[in-house]
C-alpha cells in the first residue's frame, strides 16, 4: 500500500521568528508597566523596534497601531521630566523623533503622501528646541533616510518638484554613505529610495534617468526574490506577501514610463510579468492580491487598447472585471472594461457597465474619470447632448481637484506620478538640520551626481532587453490574430450548423404542420359528410312518419264522417346516399326496396252530400307524438325540430305541422328555461302559431292554453 506524501516543509523565516519575538516582548511589557512604570523606557525602545522591523518587511498596515502607541508612549517619556528643556535626555529626544518618522514611513507605505510629509514638518519646532540644547541624537541613518524620504513625498505631492528632487537626491546619498543598499534588512527602505528617486525624475520630465533608476530596483528586488516566487506553495504566505509587496509599484511605474516613452514592447512584456507573478501566487500574496491582480490585468488591458490589439485588450479586461469583489464596485478595471467596449463598438454596454456602480462623493477623481469615460460612449454611441454634460462635469472635477488638464485623472485614480511638462533643474539640497542634529548619521558620502547626469548611463538594458521584448510581442500578436481568425470561423461553422438545424427544425415543423392540417381537413370533411347524410336520412324518416301519421288521422277523421277515405300518397324512399370515399367505416349492404308507385291524380271535387241528420262533430282527436329522433352526437335535436317545423309550414300540411309544431315546443321549453334569452322569442313564435292550429282544428281548450302560454312569454320579453 502506497503511502501518502508529506507536504513539502516550508522553509524557516527569520523574519517571522524576529516579529514573534518582538511581539511577545511588547505584549509582556505592556502587562509590566501596570505595576512597573519604570519598565516604561523599554516599552518606547520595544515599540520602536517592532514598528520598524515591519516597515522593514513592507508591513504598513500591520505597523500602523503600533507606531501610533509608539509615539504615544516616546512623547510620555520626553515630557516625564516637564517641558522639552535642560533636564531632557537625548536618548528619549531619539526615541520620539525615530517614532514621529516611523510614523510617517507607514503614511508613505500606504499612500498617504502629503500627511507624511506634514507628520516629519511638525518635528521642525522640536528640532529647533533640540539645536537650542545642543543635543545631539543618537539616531540610526535609517531613520534620517526616512524623514528625508517622506519629506520629499510630500513635497512630490503638492508639485514642488524642485524640493521633491533634492530632498530625494539627499537621501539617496545619505543611503548610500551607511551602505544600505547592501544590507539586507534594509532593502526595503532602499527599494523606497530608488522609487522616490525616479518619481521625481519623471515628474521632473527626465525620463531616461527616471527609467534607467527603476530598472536598478526592479533588478534589486529580483535579486532579493531569488527566484523564491517560482514555486510560492513551498513559502509561507507571511513571505510570499513580504517578497510579492514591492512588485505591484515597481512594475507598473517601469511599464507606464516604457509605454510613455514608446517601449511599448518591453512595457507590455513587464505588465504581463507582473500578472503572471500574480496569478501564480494566488491568495498567498495576501488578502490585497486579486485586487492587485485587477489592476494589472486594467493596465495591460488599457496598453493594448491603445496600439489596436481590441482582442487580447477585450480577454484581459474581461479577466480583470471577473476577479472577485472588483465588478461589483467602480474602479480603475472597471473604467479600462468600459474603454474596452467602446473601442470595440459597443458603446451602449459601456454606458450601462457605468452607470450601474455610482461613484463615492469621496472620490473626485474616479468621479471625473467615469465621466470622461462616459462621455467617449456617448459620443460613439451619436448622443451628443449626453456627451457634453459628461465634459462639463469633466471639466469641473479638473478644475475642482486643480488638475494640469483632463489628461491627469487616470494618474490621480491609480495613484501614479505623472509626467512633467518640462525639464526642471534643481541645486543640491546641501546641508540640513539632520546633519547638526545627528552628526553620526551624516557620514561622508561622494556629492550627488548633477541632475540628469544619469541619462546618459544605464541604457544598455535597453537594447538588450528591446528585442527580446519585440520577439515575445511579435509572437503573442500573431498567436491572438490566429486565435481571432481561428474563433471567428468556429463562431461562422457554428452559426451555419446553427442556421441549418434551424431551417431543418422549420421544414420539420412545416411538414408536421401541413399534414397535421390534411389530416385535420379530410377528417372534418368526412366528418361533415357523416353528418350531412344523418342528417338527410333523420329529417326524411321524420317527413314521412309525419305524412303517414296525418294520412292516418285523416283517414279516421273521413271515418267519422263517413266519407271516403282519401286515397293514400306514397312516398317513396329515398336513395341511400354513396358512402364518402374518407369514410372509414365499411359501406352498408344496399336495401331492397319496392318501386315507386306512379303519384295519383287527385279526385274530382265531389258533388253535395244527400241530407242526413245533423250529428255532433266529434272533437279533433289530438295529434299524435312523433317519435323522438334518434340522438346525434353531433346534430342538434333542436335543428331537427326545427327544419322539419320550418318544411311542414312550407309544405302547407296543417296537421303535419301543428305535429311539427308539438314537438318543437317540447324541445324548446327546457331550453329557453336553461337560456331565455336565446330560445324563449322562437317559444313565443310557435305558440302562438301552434294555438291557432288548435283552434282551427276543434281543440278550444289546448288553443287557450297555448296562447295563454304565449302571452306570459311576450309580457316576460316586454312586449
Amino acid at each position: 500500500m502506497a503511502q501518502k506524501q508529506k507536504a513539502p516543509r516550508q522553509a524557516k523565516d527569520p523574519y517571522a521568528q524576529r516579529s514573534k519575538e518582538l511581539t511577545s516582548a511588547v505584549q509582556r511589557l505592556r502587562g509590566w508597566v501596570g505595576s512597573d512604570p519604570t519598565r516604561l523606557p523599554e516599552l518606547g525602545d520595544a515599540l520602536v523596534a517592532l514598528t520598524g522591523h515591519r516597515l522593514s518587511g513592507h508591513e504598513y498596515a500591520a505597523a500602523g497601531p503600533d507606531a501610533q502607541d509608539s509615539v504615544k508612549q516616546a512623547a510620555q517619556l520626553l515630557t516625564a521630566p516637564g517641558a522639552v528643556g535642560a533636564y531632557t535626555q537625548s536618548a528619549d529626544a531619539a526615541r520620539y523623533v525615530t517614532a514621529v518618522v516611523q510614523l510617517a514611513a507607514v503614511q508613505a507605505g500606504l499612500g498617504l503622501a502629503e500627511p507624511a510629509g506634514r507628520t516629519v514638518a511638525s518635528l521642525d519646532d522640536l528640532h529647533e528646541q533640540f539645536l537650542a540644547l545642543r543635543l545631539e541624537l543618537p539616531l540610526a541613518p535609517e531613520v534620517v533616510v526616512r524623514a528625508l524620504s517622506c519629506t520629499a513625498r510630500g513635497a512630490l505631492a503638492g508639485d514642488d518638484v524642485v524640493t521633491a528632487a533634492a530632498t530625494a537626491d539627499e537621501a539617496l546619498r545619505r543611503l548610500v554613505a551607511a551602505g544600505l543598499p547592501d544590507d539586507p534588512d534594509a532593502t526595503a527602505v532602499t527599494l523606497e529610495v530608488e522609487q522616490l528617486v525616479a518619481d521625481t525624475r519623471w515628474a521632473a520630465d527626465r525620463p531616461a534617468d527616471a527609467l534607467a533608476t527603476l530598472h536598478r530596483a526592479r533588478d534589486r528586488w529580483s535579486a532579493v526574490v531569488d527566484g523564491r516566487l517560482d514555486a510560492p506553495a513551498g513559502l509561507s504566505p507571511a513571505l510570499v506577501a513580504r517578497l510579492v509587496a514591492p512588485a505591484p509599484a515597481l512594475h507598473r511605474d517601469l511599464a507606464d514610463r516604457l509605454v510613455a516613452t514608446g517601449e511599448v514592447d518591453l512595457g507590455l512584456v513587464t505588465r504581463r510579468t507582473l500578472v503572471d507573478l500574480l496569478r501564480r501566487v494566488g491568495s498567498r500574496g495576501g488578502p490585497a492580491a486579486p485586487r492587485l491582480l485587477a489592476t494589472a490585468l486594467a493596465d495591460l488591458a488599457s496598453d493594448l487598447l491603445a496600439v489596436g490589439r481590441h482582442e487580447e485588450a477585450d480577454s484581459a479586461s474581461a479577466e480583470g472585471l471577473a476577479v472577485p469583489g472588483v465588478a461589483a464596485e467602480p474602479g480603475w478595471p472597471v473604467v479600462v472594461r468600459a474603454r474596452v467596449l467602446v473601442g470595440s463598438g459597443h458603446p451602449a454596454d459601456a454606458v450601462a457597465l457605468l452607470g450601474a456602480r455610482p461613484v463615492p462623493a469621496e472620490q473626485p477623481a474616479l468621479a471625473g474619470l467615469v465621466q470622461q469615460t462616459l462621455a467617449d460612449a456617448h459620443r460613439a454611441a451619436g448622443d451628443s447632448s449626453a456627451a457634453e454634460q459628461a465634459e462639463q462635469a469633466v471639466a469641473s472635477v479638473v478644475q475642482q481637484l486643480g488638475l494640469a488638464g483632463p489628461d491627469r485623472l487616470a494618474d490621480r485614480v491609480r495613484g501614479v506620478v505623472s509626467r512633467g511638462r518640462q525639464a526642471v533643474t534643481w541645486e543640491p539640497l546641501g546641508p540640513t538640520v539632520w546633519d547638526r542634529l545627528a552628526p553620526a548619521a551624516a557620514a561622508a558620502a561622494p556629492a550627488p551626481a548633477p541632475a540628469g547626469a544619469s541619462e546618459a548611463q544605464d541604457t544598455g538594458w535597453l537594447e538588450a532587453e528591446r528585442a527580446e521584448a519585440h520577439r515575445l510581442e511579435e509572437e503573442r500578436s500573431a498567436q491572438a490574430r490566429a486565435d481571432a481568425v481561428r474563433r471567428e470561423e468556429e463562431e461562422r461553422a457554428e452559426a451555419r450548423r446553427a442556421a441549418e438545424q434551424a431551417e431543418q427544425e422549420r421544414r420539420r415543423q412545416v411538414a408536421e404542420q401541413q399534414a397535421e392540417e390534411a389530416r385535420q381537413a379530410a377528417a372534418a370533411e368526412a366528418e361533415r359528410l357523416e353528418t350531412k347524410r344523418r342528417r338527410e336520412e333523420r329529417l326524411e324518416a321524420y317527413r314521412v312518419e309525419a305524412e303517414r301519421r296525418a294520412a292516418e288521422e285523416a283517414a279516421a277523421e273521413a271515418a267519422l264522417r263517413g266519407e271516403p277515405a282519401p286515397a293514400a300518397t306514397t312516398v317513396p324512399a329515398p336513395a341511400e346516399p354513396a358512402a364518402p370515399a374518407t369514410d372509414p367505416r365499411p359501406a352498408p349492404e344496399a336495401e331492397v326496396r319496392p318501386a315507386p308507385e306512379p303519384e295519383p291524380v287527385p279526385d274530382a271535387e265531389p258533388g253535395p252530400l244527400p241530407a242526413v241528420p245533423a250529428e255532433p262533430v266529434p272533437a279533433e282527436p289530438a295529434p299524435r307524438t312523433l317519435p323522438e329522433p334518434v340522438a346525434d352526437p353531433v346534430v342538434d335535436p333542436l335543428d331537427l325540430a326545427r327544419q322539419a317545423w320550418q318544411q311542414a309550414r312550407a309544405a302547407g300540411d296543417r296537421r303535419t305541422t301543428r305535429a311539427a309544431a308539438e314537438r318543437l315546443v317540447e324541445v324548446l321549453r327546457p331550453r329557453a328555461e336553461a337560456e331565455p334569452a336565446a330560445h324563449i322569442a322562437l317559444l313565443q313564435q310557435v305558440l302562438s302559431e301552434l294555438a291557432g292550429l288548435r283552434m282551427r282544428g276543434g281543440d278550444l281548450r289546448g288553443a287557450r292554453a297555448a296562447s295563454r302560454e304565449a302571452r306570459e312569454l311576450g309580457r316576460g320579453l316586454g312586449r
